[in-house]
């Protein structure tokens, strides 16, 4: 772990740019919502938590595109990241299994890990500074 203390307003600005492209030609909007917090982190993998799951959001949108939200807020000692979407959700038949490795439902070119790996760096990674 690459733990530093981290801007997350700052760091979810700079995700927003570096997908700007992806979310133009996805149709997608993304809001992000987050009072100035600093937070100790690897920005790396948090980075790659993030983009796993907005990556399944934006793939499970119909061709019209859609929204996606990330919040963040202080909780006591910790910090809530919330990622949302207005899309289909996921379907009953693997949200009990939704974080195990393989795991996918109908995309095209996925192989079920994105969920796996972002379980595997974990929440408890993230503490306040």
């Amino acid at each position: 772990m690459n733990k530093q203390p981290v801007n997350l307003a700052q760091l979810l600005q700079r995700f927003e740019r570096l997908n700007h492209v992806y979310f133009q030609y996805s149709q997608v909007e993304l809001i992000t919502k987050t009072a100035d917090l600093v937070v100790c982190l690897d920005q790396n993998k948090f980075l790659r938590v993030v983009q796993n799951l907005v990556t399944n959001a934006v793939e499970a949108f119909d061709a019209g595109g859609g929204r996606i939200e990330i919040t963040a807020e202080p909780l006591s000692e910790w910090v809530q990241v919330k990622i949302s979407d207005n899309g289909p959700g996921i379907p009953e038949e693997i949200r009990d299994r939704f974080f195990e490795a393989f795991v996918t439902q109908e995309k095209q070119g996925g192989t079920g890990l994105g969920t796996a790996i972002a379980k595997s760096i974990g929440y408890s990674e993230i503490d306040a500074a």
